[in-house]
């Protein structure tokens, strides 16, 4: 037991400086181009202030406060052109790679998420709306037939039938 206290307690000191030191690594600018190092080059090395969180932090807490910026005191002119709501939705990178995955789609797609999620479509018309046809096989047998309809360039809604 005596044997095992000298050991942990070195263990311990080890892992609680550990984030105590700072990180520093320097930016240097030679004739090969820009470097980064961990000890300066030179008298015109700069300085880099590292902000690394610790282990097990939380990805959303942010490093630095946003800046505020104040707002103006004339209100903006209106226009007067109303436009009509576009189909199109901004996803997110996590939901669209879930979405991809999973391979779903969704109303308010590109084209090119419909594609990276269900590959290319067996037909394709542009009759109005453009419409992509899928079909689902189940050893060699049509299952059923997924219709993707866009208006816009993104989906405006999809249909399942059976053949």
């Amino acid at each position: 037991m005596y044997k095992l206290l000298p050991i942990s307690l070195f263990a311990l000191v080890c892992l609680a400086s550990q984030g105590t030191l700072a990180q520093s690594a320097y930016r240097c600018d030679g004739p090969d181009g820009v470097e980064f190092r961990d000890s300066p080059c030179d008298d015109s090395s700069v300085p880099l202030d590292l902000r690394t969180p610790p282990p097990g932090g939380q990805l959303r807490q942010p490093l630095q406060a946003a800046p505020v910026t104040p707002e103006p005191e004339e209100p903006a002119e209106e226009t007067t052109q109303e436009s009509s709501p576009s189909p199109c939705r901004d996803f997110t990178s996590t939901e669209a790679r879930r979405l991809r995955i999973g391979e779903q789609v969704e109303a308010g797609m590109s084209r090119e998420q419909v594609e990276a999620s269900w590959g290319r479509p067996v037909e394709r018309f542009e009759a109005g709306n453009e419409i992509w046809i899928y079909d689902n096989r189940y050893y060699g047998q049509v299952v059923n037939v997924r219709r993707v309809i866009f208006q816009d360039g993104c989906v405006l809604g999809v249909e399942v039938r059976k053949p």
